[in-house]
């Protein structure tokens, strides 16, 4: 249940670039303001050997132990069955960076600066108290152990040999044609290797959700689904979760329209339970958001906790660099959160900014 922001069109999807820049600023302005000290022990302490700390925000203090944990952590579950020395390769490659700007642990730091300022505001005003936002990083929280187990377990499941590099490289090589040798060996091997790893992903993740029993209350979702919304239930149980080696879970009435809703908000922008049951009920918006549909959005529930749950039970928790990116990974969640809540004008470009931006890097965009 990751958020995810599209455009249709060529020239759209490019001025969406500098449309982010722009919010990136923005959000970046709002960080600095909502609080007042931030003490910085040299940003590129991160370098230096002798160094125990790297930043100072407003008296929480993240030591380079504790940064260096979270920036690996971070990108081994983005960059699966890489190891720190690849991800200091790829940090120091122009073109790597270009893609993803938080290889480099100096922007990382910031991005990391930013998120905990706007969540000492969010704890300060009381924001992380609220049902909906503990609910929602409750979710954040079994995605990020999740995705951690997975990153670890999947290590080694990425070898591929030169003779699968090679039988690929026969069967599409009128696709390649053109391409310098080492550069196309590369890119199938990469290719191969993801396909490794998602597949065993797939594999770990159905024999978890096999090996739990789920009972479900079909009566109590159908008038869930009601289209009106006086009819709908407000309490009850519409799925049960038991397994040998799991603690049992009951998924509520109230926690899941709560969570459909939250999440389906800040997917779409909306600020009300109506727009979002009008979207539900549009062929096309469910098309594009599939969690929209009340079923499936239950099954990822499902799902999620499965996993989650198989994943605990094996004793990961006691790992303390995942401890210290759960707690990053919750400021982040809840940061952004509440400045779509609170910021949103501030937060979202306007028509005169998009057409501006658009103005400037106009000769950049193809022609639709």
């Amino acid at each position: 249940m990751s958020e995810q922001t599209q455009m249709t069109g060529s020239s759209k999807g490019s001025a969406l670039d500098k449309i982010k820049k722009m919010m990136t600023k923005k959000t970046m302005a709002i960080a600095g303001g909502v609080l007042a000290v931030l003490i910085i022990a040299a940003v590129l302490a991160i370098l230096q050997p002798w160094a125990t700390w790297v930043v100072k925000i407003n008296g929480d203090t993240v030591t380079l132990k504790e940064f260096n944990a979270i920036y690996y952590s971070h990108h081994h579950m983005n960059y699966p069955g890489k190891n720190d020395a690849d991800i200091d390769k790829m940090a120091s490659d122009p073109v790597e960076l270009m893609r993803n700007p938080l290889l480099s642990k100096d922007e990382f730091l910031r991005q990391l600066i930013t998120s905990r300022l706007i969540y000492q505001k969010a704890e300060s005003e009381k924001f992380t108290k609220r049902d909906d936002v503990q609910m929602l990083a409750e979710i954040q929280k079994q995605n990020a152990v999740s995705d951690f187990y997975f990153a670890n377990a999947l290590r080694d499941k990425t070898s591929v040999s030169d003779k699968e590099v090679e039988d690929a490289y026969m069967q599409y090589q009128s696709q390649l044609k053109g391409m310098p040798i080492d550069e196309a060996t590369s890119r199938i091997r990469s290719q191969l290797s993801q396909q490794k790893i998602a597949a065993e992903r797939n594999r770990i993740m159905r024999d978890m959700r096999e090996s739990v029993r789920i009972v479900r209350d079909e009566p109590l979702m159908a008038k869930l689904l009601d289209a009106d919304k006086a009819k709908r239930p407000t309490s009850g149980t519409l799925v049960t979760i038991e397994g040998a080696k799991i603690s049992t879970k009951k998924i509520t009435v109230k926690e899941f329209t709560t969570l459909y809703y939250s999440q389906n908000k800040i997917m779409a922008g909306e600020k009300n339970e109506e727009a979002i049951d009008k979207m539900a009920s549009d062929p096309v918006s469910l098309q594009q958001n599939p969690s929209l549909d009340k079923k499936e959005f239950l099954e990822q529930m499902i799902t999620q906790y499965s996993i989650y749950a198989n994943v605990i039970a094996e004793g990961i928790l006691k790992d303390k660099s995942l401890a210290t990116l759960i707690s990053v990974m919750n400021e982040q969640f809840i940061g952004m959160f509440y400045i779509k809540e609170n910021y949103a004008k501030e937060f979202t470009p306007s028509e005169e900014e998009v057409a501006g931006e658009y103005e400037k890097n106009k000769a950049q965009f193809p022609a639709n």
